[in-house]
């Protein structure tokens, strides 16, 4: 018999029925992992407070502010041998120095270690502090989004500043409109050299378009709007760390791959400072200062895959320098 209209919309009416009943919701239980200290924290050559985060991991699904890691010893050692104590007496996960009597902590060419003492675990870090190149100016034109052709027109910031001479030299720039960061994942910007990569060739060079122009919100600005840039220089582990997270800010979608953690520099070192008193006070950081961290990362890399209780985050530090404009119609230039 040739089937009719009736008999193939019951049909399909009876498979959509089958596999209704035949669905079962499954719920999936993710095993929660032990607490990662994770670490977040920039020393400069700015004067006044420095200030170190260290708090606890949450799990994956967990929405809640991480919780503080309370009662932690944090220091800060350079190369000359001067430790800086890092303390946290409202028990809030920010560990602060005051400086006294003028006290500068940052400076330019200065190497430095953190080091963290948390329940009988011992973790440690290093960064060191380069030149930075002063930013030259800021211009501004006339334009809309193209992908809000509708839009009111706004204007469009470019940053004019050149890579100090040497190859190698690492820059993170940030934004702040009207007093306040822009910090959405399209805003991370950082530099090799003048360009965006390694292999650019760009020593020396005034900073490429897309460089100049990433300082702009996704609105562009309007006229009497307040814009800052600050240029930070960075070491080259904080480049790839930067690149790592802005690449899983980012993955999402369809074809998204499995999230995995950034790669840090701080790392727990109990294992390696047992025979120094069993706590990075013990630890002798001018000696190790030094020496060139980078030769012994890969024995630091070993004993933080061995252990049970990793970190995660970044330590860096850093010279700033700053630029401070109003958009008005002088700094408008004819649009190119």
């Amino acid at each position: 018999m040739k089937p009719n209209f009736l008999t193939t919309s019951l049909a399909g009416m009876l498979t959509v029925l089958v596999l209704v009943s035949c669905e079962d919701v499954v719920n999936i239980d993710l095993a929660t992992g032990p607490a990662q200290v994770a670490v977040d924290g920039w020393i400069t050559n700015n004067e006044g407070p420095q200030r170190i985060r260290v708090t606890l991991t949450n799990g994956y699904l967990n929405e809640k502010s991480p919780p503080p890691a309370a009662g932690a010893v944090v220091r800060v050692t350079d190369d000359a041998g001067t430790v800086f104590e890092f303390t946290d007496p409202k028990a809030t996960g920010y560990y602060t120095w005051t400086p006294k009597n003028n006290e500068k902590l940052g400076k330019v060419g200065r190497k430095y270690y953190l080091t963290v003492d948390y329940k009988g675990q011992s973790y440690l870090a290093f960064s060191e502090i380069k030149n930075v190149p002063k930013l030259d100016s800021i211009t501004f034109e006339k334009d809309r989004r193209v992908s809000q052709p509708n839009a009111p027109e706004g204007y469009r910031a470019e940053l004019w500043a050149v890579d100090l001479k040497g190859e190698g030299d690492n820059y993170w720039l940030r934004t702040f409109r009207n007093g306040k960061l822009l910090n959405a994942p399209n805003n991370i910007t950082v530099l090799y050299d003048a360009g965006f990569s390694a292999n650019a060739d760009t020593d020396g060079f005034t900073f490429i378009r897309p460089a100049r122009r990433s300082i702009n919100p996704d609105s562009l600005y309007n006229l009497n709007d307040d814009v800052m840039v600050e240029i930070r220089s960075i070491p080259i582990e904080a480049f790839y760390f930067f690149q790592e997270l802005r690449i899983q800010v980012n993955n999402g979608g369809l074809f998204a791959s499995p999230p995995n953690n950034v790669s840090t520099n701080v790392f727990n070192v109990t294992e390696l400072i047992t025979q120094n008193g069993g706590g990075t006070n013990g630890l002798n950081i001018p000696a190790l200062l030094k020496q060139n961290p980078r030769d012994f990362l890969p024995q630091l890399q070993t004993i933080n895959g061995r252990s049970k209780q990793k970190a995660v985050g970044f330590f860096g530090a850093a010279a700033t320098n700053t630029i401070t404009v109003k958009v008005t119609e002088k700094l408008v230039r004819p649009k190119q």
